[in-house]
């Protein structure tokens, strides 16, 4: 358990305790068959609120904080990894999320990169999930990261678009899996009408897969439907949930 003074400002000082946990949420094909998912991290605070990223992360400066959840996020999705293989289960891969803040810590960089060398039979399995900001950066010691865990099979999936999406064809250059796009971004697509399918955008992007996010009903999912993207992914199909009801909910 951890200690942490304040989680927002407008928190008081008062002192509580807290420790994280992966929570992992479902990805699916348009033909609802379980490809993938998302590890989530949770911050579980000593009254057992479940505090989503956007209540902590932000307001989390600290280094060693940052590489603490990086190395949790990484290391247990490996576990459950192993797990699922150990159980003879067909497991889906599994995205670890990055942010830039992480990306430019060393020793992050040198952990995960020590720990997916060690765990090469289900390195394949890992995607590391960033926004684009982290590659417009530019930064040669991330690029040089992102260009080592490729040779280990790892895969990116890229979040948090900015560019305008005719312009994202450069992703062309960088291994990545897939692209998530929500309704403010596909809002944006028919307002320029740049594009008119995701099939256009993987004509832009060579193989992408395009899969819709934040999915929460049935009007979201027929407009990302009608767009043909390639997955699904959202609290409408299902919402996060610790591994051992992962496992209940969507392996069995």
């Amino acid at each position: 358990m951890n200690d942490v003074a304040q989680l927002s400002p407008s928190k008081t000082t008062s002192k509580i305790t807290y420790k994280y946990q992966i929570y992992l949420q479902p990805e699916y094909t348009t033909g609802r068959k379980l490809c993938s998912c998302e590890a989530l991290i949770r911050m579980i605070d000593s009254h057992h609120k479940v505090r989503s990223p956007d209540e902590f992360l932000p307001y989390i400066s600290d280094a060693n904080e940052l590489l603490e959840i990086g190395r949790i996020s990484l290391k247990k999705s490996l576990k459950i990894l192993d797990l699922w293989q150990q159980k003879g289960w067909p497991a889906p891969n599994i995205s670890v999320n990055l942010s830039l803040a992480q990306l430019q810590i060393p020793a992050l960089r040198t952990f995960y990169l020590n720990t997916l060398k060690k765990h090469r039979d289900l390195s394949s399995k890992i995607s590391f999930e960033m926004a684009e900001q982290i590659l417009l950066s530019g930064d040669p010691d991330i690029l040089r990261f992102i260009y080592a865990v490729t040779d280990l099979g790892v895969t990116f999936v890229i979040d948090d678009i900015v560019s305008h999406v005719s312009a994202i064809g450069y992703l062309q250059a960088y291994p990545v899996r897939a692209i998530k796009i929500d309704s403010e971004i596909l809002s944006e697509i028919k307002q320029h009408q740049t594009v008119c399918n995701s099939k256009a955008i993987s004509e832009l992007i060579s193989g992408v897969q395009v899969i819709a996010k934040r999915i929460q009903n049935q009007k979201e999912y027929q407009e990302f439907k009608d767009f043909r993207v390639s997955g699904y992914q959202g609290n409408y199909f299902g919402e996060p949930c610790v591994f051992q009801e992962f496992e209940r909910r969507f392996l069995h």
